[in-house]
């Protein structure tokens, strides 16, 4: 299950997204089952994404998409909590326009990056960067979300 948070300024922008369906095909793509699994998803400014960049990895600039992994399990529930991912609205937006699709698109690649830096897949090298890359362009095909992975 996502949990959702949305900067009030950017909530009428995204009401055709569906981020469950995402997180669903993300992780049955990895035979998870996304039932057992929880993530928080927050849409925020570039200003407080520039500040947690900086506070987390030392780099004083905003950037697209931030994760923080967790796999803590809810005693309650059973359930893994993956841990959040920050998305700066302002470069989605941005991104969207130079790559000349929606704001829902680049969203969504957005979140697809960020789940499977949650589930440990980085690209600090050639290597993780390739297989990162292939598992991002296959999620999204499985979204119907054909475009260039850089």
């Amino acid at each position: 299950m996502v949990n959702l948070l949305i900067h009030p300024r950017y909530k009428d922008n995204t009401t055709n997204l569906n981020f469950d369906q995402v997180f669903d095909i993300c992780l049955t793509y990895f035979a998870k089952i996304p039932d057992h699994y929880d993530c928080t998803i927050i849409l925020a400014g570039k200003n407080r994404v520039r500040q947690l960049n900086n506070q987390y990895r030392g780099i004083n600039s905003p950037t697209d998409v931030l994760s923080f992994s967790s796999g803590d399990m809810d005693p309650e529930t059973g359930r893994i909590y993956l841990g959040d991912i920050i998305i700066a609205y302002q470069i989605a937006l941005e991104q969207a326009r130079r790559a000349n699709h929606s704001i829902e698109t680049e969203l969504c690649i957005l979140v697809v990056h960020g789940i499977l830096h949650l589930l440990g897949y980085d690209h600090a090298d050639d290597h993780q960067k390739d297989l990162m890359w292939k598992f991002q362009k296959e999620i999204l095909d499985r979204l119907s979300i054909s475009v260039e992975i850089p």
